[in-house]
Parts: structure tokens; sequence; C-alpha cells
């Protein structure tokens, strides 16, 4: 099959996507990436793609076009500028370069914001291909949720957008079962909706490769890591709070990752004294992760107390069961049950500070054995819910089942 896959993120910039477009190239299909320039979460386009941007023309044997856009930098202003120009300059490369182009599906990695999704449906407005819409946040209810906007005229206008982009998708995918009930809201032509989760990449169930920077173990201290980004959604006040609750205990967490609340939590961990319990090491290439993994005696996933985060299963989530080590979670919802079901650790109120550092402490009292056998647990749940390559072939089974050929397509639809 030839896939043209649309993406605002793609490598270098992590996300289970890579994982994905490598191995259906791999798989014999002809995939070509629409994305735009690596910028996140740093805010600033990376360095080596500016002195070099030929190098990240493709990957593992898939075409990736790259598009001009404003980078995140910071604040409000500056990222509606980063989603707008990624899509205006989306569609010109649509129009200019792809339109005479044929492929068999159009797939789009929905994460924020939504109007990835513009360039996919004009391509499918021009030839007429099916397009299938991978939902990884559900707008417009995270704008409310981050605290981005809670102008109701602005949050509706958004609803209006989104029933729009749904309503010419051939098929809508959702990463968590808990998504499909908040998608038909705005569904009101019952496009078909399905449930396909996230996964992990393939490095974090294997063995260490390279030792990891600027960290090391304390003799006798239980260190929980934190992995990925740092913003408002990961309630990094609750985890700060709980921390002032372990202060004296031979008990660490662990930071690695970068984000908008970076320097906020620096600062917090520096007046509260916190220096010793809360460590903060910045951001590291997906290659270290399984050696910071290794060293952790426990992984820590948190979102904040809000509705639609209820909802979602966090892609840490996935990284963590498939790495084999006892998960602590504040979460609510669709992610704590995965927790509970998988048995492989301990799960507690989204918000709930005391009840974390409680599950902290708790966890840190166990054995080893016991801790190894909760880690054994969720890498077994992870193997029979959201093991990679079964997932893959599902997709690919839909793109099939759904294509239609070229030779066939006689109406291109209307907006």
């Amino acid at each position: 099959m030839k896939i043209l896959v649309v993406s605002q993120y793609f490598w270098p910039e992590f996300l289970c996507l890579n994982e994905l477009v490598k191995d259906l190239v791999k798989d014999g299909h002809e995939v070509t990436v629409l994305t735009g320039e690596p910028n996140y979460p740093s805010g600033e386009i990376l360095e080596s793609y500016r002195n070099n941007p030929s190098e990240y023309s493709s990957y593992f044997g898939a075409e990736i076009i790259r598009t001009k856009l404003r980078p995140r930098k910071s604040g409000g202003v500056n990222l509606v500028l980063n989603y707008s120009s990624f899509v205006v300059s989306a569609c010109l490369t649509v129009k200019r370069r792809l339109s005479k182009r044929k492929f068999d599906a159009v797939f789009v990695f929905q994460s924020s914001p939504v109007t990835v999704a513009l360039p996919a449906l004009l391509y499918k407005k021009m030839t007429g291909t099916p397009v299938f819409l991978w939902v990884q946040d559900l707008w417009p209810d995270t704008l409310s949720a981050v605290g981005f906007t809670n102008n109701k005229l602005i949050l509706g206008a958004v609803g209006k957008l989104v029933s729009f982009i749904y309503k010419r998708c051939d098929l809508i995918l959702c990463q968590s079962t808990h998504f499909i009930k908040n998608v038909a809201k705005y569904n009101h032509d019952n496009v078909p909706t399905e449930y396909l989760p996230n996964w992990a990449d393939d490095v974090f169930s294997l063995p260490p490769t390279c030792s990891t920077p600027n960290y090391e173990k304390l003799d006798g201290y239980f260190d929980i890591l934190f992995a990925g980004n740092i913003g408002d959604a990961q309630d990094f006040p609750a985890i700060l709070d709980a921390a002032e609750k372990i202060k004296g205990r031979m008990i660490r967490i662990v930071v690695v990752g970068v984000g908008s609340l970076y320097e906020w939590v620096e600062q917090q961990v520096s007046e509260r004294g916190l220096e010793g319990v809360v460590v903060l090491l910045g951001r590291h290439a997906i290659e270290y992760m399984p050696s910071f993994y290794s060293k952790a005696d426990a992984l820590l996933a948190t979102l904040a107390k809000k509705e639609i985060f209820t909802m979602t299963i966090p892609s840490k989530v996935q990284t963590y069961l498939a790495a084999g080590k006892p998960v602590i979670a504040m979460l609510d919802g669709v992610g704590a049950e995965v927790i509970n079901e998988a048995q492989c650790g301990i799960a507690c109120d989204s918000g709930d500070s005391a009840a974390l550092a409680t599950s902290m402490i708790a966890l840190s009292e166990l054995d080893e054995g016991t801790l190894s056998v909760m880690g054994a647990s969720g890498k077994s749940y992870y193997h029979e819910n959201f093991e990679k390559n079964m997932l893959r072939e599902k997709l690919v089974s839909i793109f099939q089942n759904k294509v239609v050929s070229w030779s066939d397509i006689h109406d291109h639809g209307s907006w």
C-alpha cells in the first residue's frame, strides 16, 4: 500500500508514530510523512535540523516532507501561531507537491492540535483518498483542561471545527475506549469509530545499551522515576506537595524531561528545599531511557484532576509496562484501571498528593521479590493488550478493508 501519514510531530520528536512508520516500511508499504520542522518539546527548531535539514528527509526508508512552521516557543499566542502556521504551510504543500501523487490511504496522527487533519482532508477533497484519523487528544475539551481557554464562544467554535473534521473522515480511531463516547458528541454523522491504543517503542522492552548521563543511584535510596513532559497536565504542584511529605525518607523522585513548567518546578524545588528529594535531570534522548528505567525502583505517571483526563491513557503508561517496572499512578479513570488490572503497582486519585506520598512510601517498603512480580505482571499485561505488532496488523487490516482503489473513485465528496 501507498500511505500518506500526516502529523505535526515526527522523528526526531518522540512518539509511537515513529515506530509505526518504520515497521510499515519494513512490511513493504510505501510511506510518505507530511510533518513540520522539529521543535517539540524545546519550543525551538532543532539546531541539527537547521544546520542540515537533508539529514531529516527520510526515516528507515520513509520519505519525509517537512513544512515550515512557527516554533512553539512559550505562551499561548506563540502556540496558536505554531498550530496555525503548520496548517497553512502543510495545506500549501499538499496543493503544490502532493495533489498529483497517488496514495491508497491517508493516516492522521491527531495529537494537539485537531487542525492537523485539515491538510489531510484537503488531499482527500482533491483525490478522493480515504482519511483515517487516530485521535490522541480530545478537542475542544483539552483546551479548557490545560487552562488554555474557558471562553464558551471559543470552545463552541472549536467544537464545530471538530465536527467538521470528524464528518469528513472515513474512520475515527481512538487511543482509549473511553474516548469513543466523547468523540460521539461531535461525530454527528456517525462516522465509524474503533479502538486503537498506543504502544511502546521497542527500545523500552530491550536491555540498556548505554549508561545514564548525570544520574547515579545512591545506596539505600528508593528512586521513583518520572519520564516525559513537564506541563500543566502532569500536575507537578501535587507531585511537589507529595515530595514535601516524603522529605526525610530515603526516597527520591527523579524527573527526566522538560516542558513549559520546567523552570517553575526547578524554582519550587529550590524554594521548598527539595533538592535531595526531587532530582531534575532535564531532557535526554530516547536511547538513554532504558538505562534510566533500569536504575529506577519504580516509575511515576500522573495527570491533573480533569474529567477529560479520566478518558486518557498517558502514553508513558505503555512504556512503563513494557519496561517491566512497578508503577505508581496518580490517575483517575481508564489510566488507573489499566494499572489495577495489570496488578503492576499502586494507583491513587488524581490531585491527591497525600495519597501519592503514601503510595510512594508503601511501595518503597516492599521487598525486591514483590516489586519484581509487579513489574513482570505489568509487562505481561502490555504484551496481551498493547503489543506493537498486533496493533499494527490490526491497523493495516483496517486500511485494507476500507481503502477504495483509484479505479473505483468517482465521487470526491463535498465540503
